[in-house]
């Protein structure tokens, strides 16, 4: 992951990665040719980067390298990240509980 956000919307989405996995935030890709070690330690490496020009090329050279990696963007595929995907679901599950609004003006005042 890139960011401590996206972490954390991480693990809102999948609750259950908390007890059964490791983690590394990157907070800047730049921080990648570091990561290559540590990375190479594990049996398999979940790849959550974001999905502009720098996370896809990101992601593209650490699934051609020779380190067990798995792309898992596709969770967030119509979304930049993890966070805004979460905040685009919350926004829509707030909007199921309150339901639309009818027969109103933007200041709330009845028509």
């Amino acid at each position: 992951m890139e960011g401590f956000t996206d972490f954390l919307s991480l693990l809102e989405l999948r609750p259950h990665l908390k007890t059964n996995a490791s983690f590394l935030v990157l907070n800047s890709l730049a921080l990648v040719n570091r990561s290559l070690e540590l990375l190479g330690r594990h049996r398999r490496v979940l790849l959550y980067l974001d999905q502009d020009a720098a996370g896809r090329k990101v992601t593209e050279r650490l699934l051609q390298s020779n380190l067990n990696c798995r792309d898992h963007s596709s969770l967030y595929k119509y979304y930049k990240d993890l966070n805004e995907l979460l905040v685009a679901r919350q926004g829509k599950a707030k909007q199921l509980r309150l339901g639309p609004v009818h027969g109103k003006r933007a200041t709330g005042k009845q028509l």
